[in-house]
């Protein structure tokens, strides 16, 4: 019994704190993110099996980080200002971009928390860089948000989630900030 009213806590205080915000920063910023993070020049870092599924299937993504250990890992986090200036917070703890290749079908990849934190200050923010068929599940509260460039989906960091396979585009492209508010 403790566990299902674990789970229907878990739902209430999950669905209570989600926030979505499409066209969170200009037209312009939003361009200026995305012609950055495709530029022939940027540096992408493979990442092998991100997330191993039923059967031997494993999937890879290429990721950057920005920030994490408190300190600045990049010589693009400017590139970031007009997001971290949108995030009411009172520090970073991480945020790294993802960036995954086409599939052949839409999948859900593994469910997990970015890590576990009780303060209830901590939260996961994900900003979408480009729009297509993948999205972010929240399979204990049944939300599906779909990948929408510009939009920014926050929520407790201790919140369940997982990421899809997309199958229209390329690339998917997301940016995640673990921060304290």
């Amino acid at each position: 019994m403790s566990n299902q009213l674990e789970d229907a806590r878990e739902q209430f205080n999950a669905s209570n704190k989600l926030i979505i915000e499409d066209s969170f920063i200009t037209e312009d910023q939003s361009q200026k993110i995305h012609k950055t993070l495709t530029d022939c020049f940027f540096p992408w870092y493979y990442q092998e099996n991100t997330a191993r599924l039923k059967r031997k299937e494993f999937y890879f993504q290429f990721a950057h980080v920005f920030f994490e250990h408190d300190k600045i890992n990049s010589n693009y986090f400017e590139l970031l200002d007009p997001i971290l200036s949108k995030i009411k917070m009172k520090k970073l703890r991480r945020i790294k971009a993802n960036l995954t290749t086409m599939h052949h079908e839409v999948r859900p990849l593994k469910a997990h928390i970015d890590y576990m934190d009780t303060s209830k200050k901590a939260r996961t923010g994900i900003y979408y860089v480009n729009t297509n068929n993948g999205c972010t599940i929240f399979p204990k509260i049944k939300k599906e948000i779909k990948s929408k460039a510009n939009r920014f989906v926050s929520f407790p960091v201790n919140t369940q989630h997982t990421g899809t396979t997309h199958t229209d585009e390329k690339i998917r492209l997301v940016i995640n900030f673990n921060y304290f508010i």
